[in-house]
């Protein structure tokens, strides 16, 4: 469909310009946008995928899966020292230099996977199969699509114990939903209705974040006493924070009527 190749070929010139980008150009922004657009493309190949029974998405995922990954432990470390600096700006010294050592090694790894030339060749050789297959979708296949996904959703609100990693599930299903809604919505116009707030599901989520980036910080053991007594007080604080915004997420779950 000729939505789907624009929508396609937006999302392959972002990623084009992203990697010709020089790597020390690179900010905190650059790596969270990269990331964005290759969850962007993860989600119209699962669209491709159930339009096209030939589709072999494990052939355009590759290419690009490891620089997800290579981007993903570059941003983790990046958000565990912007939480450290908003939490402890004068404290864990140690540790955050530990970090930065740690991010300045994942960046150099990252600089030299861009710089790869095969790994250009290999999107472009994806990105020419995908669209090989593009003519062949069909608008009735979309509306398909959208049903089935809404009956996955509320099969996943149905379940009688919601917890964290359910819930994080539901958040990846909404969030793929989300960015292929701008392929759907000309097809149909319920497919952008969400049962539950993606606000709320990113919100608990960073909470979650900030917990296990502080924890894996007091696991390391590269602390003094002080400063563990204050991590295990603002842990303690983030927990009951973070619980009780669990319980608001529930509840909106409880109280959606999916249509």
């Amino acid at each position: 469909m000729n939505r789907t190749r624009k929508y396609l070929k937006r999302i392959q010139g972002k990623i084009f310009k992203l990697l010709k980008t020089p790597s020390k150009s690179y900010t905190k922004e650059t790596f969270h946008e990269l990331r964005v657009e290759i969850k962007k493309w993860e989600a119209l190949c699962h669209l491709l995928a159930f339009l096209t029974p030939k589709f072999n998405r494990k052939k355009t995922i590759k290419p690009i899966a490891g620089l997800f990954k290579q981007a993903g432990k570059v941003r983790e470390i990046q958000i565990e020292l912007d939480l450290l600096q908003d939490f402890f700006p004068l404290r864990l010294e140690r540790y955050q230099k530990k970090q930065l050592k740690k991010l300045n090694k994942q960046e150099k790894k990252f600089a030299r996977l861009i710089s790869q030339k095969k790994l250009l060749s290999d999107i472009k050789d994806a990105i020419k199969y995908i669209k090989k297959l593009l003519y062949i979708v069909r608008k009735r296949g979309m509306v398909k699509y959208t049903l089935t996904q809404k009956k996955k959703v509320k099969k996943l609100i149905d379940k009688p114990v919601l917890n964290p990693a359910r819930i994080h599930f539901l958040r990846k299903r909404l969030k793929r939903w989300e960015y292929n809604n701008k392929i759907l919505l000309k097809v149909d116009r319920q497919s952008a209705v969400f049962c539950v707030p993606t606000e709320i599901l990113g919100t608990w989520h960073d909470g979650q974040v900030v917990e296990d980036c502080l924890q894996k910080v007091l696991d390391a053991q590269n602390t003094s006493s002080v400063e563990r007594t204050e991590l295990t007080n603002v842990l303690a604080q983030l927990n009951i924070q973070n619980q009780e915004l669990l319980e608001k997420v529930k509840v909106e779950i409880a109280n959606c009527k999916f249509t």
